[in-house]
């Protein structure tokens, strides 16, 4: 859910009845009020990458723009995540001797890995939009600092960013452009005009606890994440995930979501939310999960029994070690296979000390396996 990307939103409606989803009711439409407390263009709902990215796209565009956000800081999830930005065709792959990628594979790699239930006009979009983004992250001097493999990646296209670095710039460039920003500032309601049928504004809650009207002229982007902090939500739309460890911004409860359901808008595709694999228990970082089955190590269960080809996507992956008893299961690899995962940005920090001796906790040393036991191998608790 931490894609920065310039994308158009398609809206759309069903009329949905709500009566029966039993969710919290705190995002009832509220109606024009009699006052408002600031006139803006655009009102966007959260500083995580997309909201910092749509400011910085709204105030190139001459448009007056505020943005709400719940926390005291930009940032959101997008700050948390590994930076790994997916994008097709750039001078940084060339650097790295990739030169066979391009929009076109990257759209074919997304049907596929979406079982081609993906809507192609969208993925279009949105590869396109990737470039566009991605050359604009190099204008402002945005550069990612390292190439990298990602699920369902048929060439190494993962762009290796540092978050906070991408935050600041973007928070930066859109306050030095005009763009407004309240922090401690939640959206609580969206205004609608009976008249003109659409959002005209939003209600929000300051810290001294009274409501404040932004009218919204041109319209009003939500931007405020995803649900997976709110466990009455996650289990609404997606009970299958409701066991995983949780590694999201505090504010992923859904707000947003809330809000544009209770207006009749349709929200698809929730049974493709999937877990990623691969972190340990408990998890606090992005820092402690890695990829190291991509580089030859084997997923088992309590069992010993190995339940799925590791060259599958995270999704696959997760899915299957959810299944397992008690959803355990265990990575094994030796130390040609941590040699090569080391290579690997992400999960570095998991193995760093097992070269030096030192076996973290939730690993194990052992000497003997059956079937080509290696020299040593460490198992990854999961």
């Amino acid at each position: 859910m931490s894609n920065v990307s310039r994308r158009k939103l398609l809206e759309g409606s069903i009329g949905a009845g709500l009566a029966g989803l039993a969710l919290p009711a705190v995002a009832v439409p509220a109606n024009k009020p009699r006052h408002w407390d600031a006139t803006y263009d655009v009102v966007i709902l959260g500083a995580g990458g997309a909201g910092l990215s749509a400011a910085c796209a709204a105030c190139e565009q001459n448009l007056k723009t505020i943005v709400l956000e719940k926390n005291g800081f930009p940032g959101g999830s997008s700050l948390i995540c590994t930076s790994m930005y997916a994008v097709a065709g750039t001078d940084f792959q060339k650097e790295h001797n990739v030169t066979k990628d391009s929009e076109a594979l990257f759209e074919s790699d997304m049907m596929k890995l979406g079982e081609n239930f993906n809507d192609p006009a969208v993925v279009h979009a949105f590869v396109h939009a990737s470039k566009v983004q991605y050359d604009w992250m190099q204008k402002v001097g945005l550069k990612p600092r390292e190439l990298a493999v990602g699920a369902g990646m048929s060439q190494p296209r993962g762009h290796v960013f540092t978050a906070q670095k991408v935050i600041e710039t973007m928070y930066g460039y859109a306050g030095k452009h005009g763009a407004a920003f309240r922090f401690n500032m939640p959206a609580k309601h969206l205004v609608w005009d009976a008249d003109t049928h659409r959002v005209v504004g939003v209600i929000a809650a300051g810290k001294d606890g009274k409501e404040h009207a932004y009218q919204a002229k041109r319209g009003v982007i939500i931007a405020t994440g995803g649900f997976a902090r709110s466990p009455k939500v996650l289990k609404k739309f997606n009970p299958y995930l409701t066991n995983c460890d949780v590694l999201s911004a505090s504010g992923s409860t859904g707000d947003g979501l809330l809000m544009a359901l209770e207006l009749g808008a349709d929200f698809r595709d929730t049974a493709f939310i999937k877990a990623t694999y691969g972190s340990k228990p408990g998890l606090t970082s992005v820092t402690e999960s890695t990829t190291i089955y991509y580089s030859g190590a084997i997923i088992v269960n309590k069992a010993g029994q190995r339940f799925v080809d590791e060259s599958q996507t995270y999704m696959t992956l997760s899915d299957a070690a959810l299944k397992q008893p008690k959803g355990a299961s265990y990575i094994v690899f030796d130390s040609n296979i941590l040699n090569a995962a080391m290579k690997e940005p992400q999960g570095r920090e998991l193995f760093e000390m097992i070269p030096k001796g030192k076996i973290p906790p939730m690993s194990s040393r052992a000497t003997r396996l059956k079937r080509r036991p290696p020299k040593r191998a460490s198992i990854l608790k999961r």
